[in-house]
């Protein structure tokens, strides 16, 4: 099953388009993230705008399947730590929202599959109060595993488009930083001005050839590093023919120009 995250204001296409761009099937969950503020005690709106529109994307998913369960969680925010805390508890445990949320229909969670490896977790950064946009943004590059898409209808966009995540701080496995160094050497002449107009270090590609050479290995040795490199998410490897080719991600560039930043202090 999907379960769909999604801060939430008064603009139901930026949920609607983004759920159906990744897909919705009879039992999935979509989980609404509302300031707190909204609710009462009773877990009823204050809020007319936010019922309102609440009330228009449940009409919308029930027309496609009565079993599609939408649930709202409201989010205290500020302070911005307890808002933290509970978007990452809501995004590493599916069960969460169907145990503490406030359902906004009468669709049954499944809940033998919440909690499990079977949730497909999609993350939507579409809409609502800046203050919740601002934490599942971060919730999203911090989650990485976690989260099998994330999709957002943006502003200057508005087809919905899924988003890559780089992998911030990646762990660098201690076997295979002689390859990872290979790479980085060869990324070294690229200079600031080149990188900030898009020729950067992830367009910067190198074969199991070239990094047997540079770092004395075997190619399998090598092989076994992209692997690993691949895993931790600062490589991505491809097919050029014959030959297998490797290039830094986007988290790696981050990763070395902090990196970078923090020996220059």
């Amino acid at each position: 099953m999907r379960q769909y995250i999604a801060s939430f204001g008064f603009d139901t296409r930026r949920i609607t388009r983004s759920v159906i761009k990744s897909g919705i099937d009879s039992g999935d969950q979509i989980v609404l993230l509302q300031p707190a503020a909204n609710f009462d005690d009773d877990g009823g709106f204050v809020n007319e705008r936010a019922a309102t529109s609440t009330a228009e994307l449940v009409e919308f998913f029930e027309r496609i399947d009565d079993d599609i369960r939408i649930v709202s969680a409201p989010v205290i925010c500020p302070p911005f730590d307890v808002a933290i805390r509970e978007v990452s508890a809501l995004v590493t445990d599916p069960a969460r929202a169907a145990q503490r949320g406030i359902p906004q229909n009468d669709a049954e969670a499944t809940a033998p599959s919440l909690g499990t490896k079977a949730v497909e977790t999609i993350v939507c950064p579409g809409g609502g109060v800046r203050e919740l946009l601002f934490v599942l943004s971060v919730i999203a590059a911090a989650h990485p595993s976690h989260i099998e898409e994330v999709v957002m209808v943006g502003d200057l966009h508005t087809k919905p488009a899924s988003i890559a995540l780089p992998t911030v701080n990646p762990h660098i496995p201690n076997r295979a930083e002689k390859t990872f160094e290979a790479f980085i050497k060869a990324t070294q002449t690229l200079s600031d001005d080149r990188i900030t107009d898009g020729d950067s270090a992830v367009n910067t590609t190198l074969s199991v050839a070239e990094l047997t050479e540079l770092t004395g290995q075997s190619k399998s040795t090598v092989g076994r590093h992209l692997d690993s490199l691949e895993e931790a998410g600062v490589v991505k490897s491809s097919r050029e023919g014959k030959e297998r080719v490797g290039r830094l991600t986007l988290g790696a560039e981050l990763y070395l120009r902090d990196i970078k930043l923090q020996n220059s202090m």
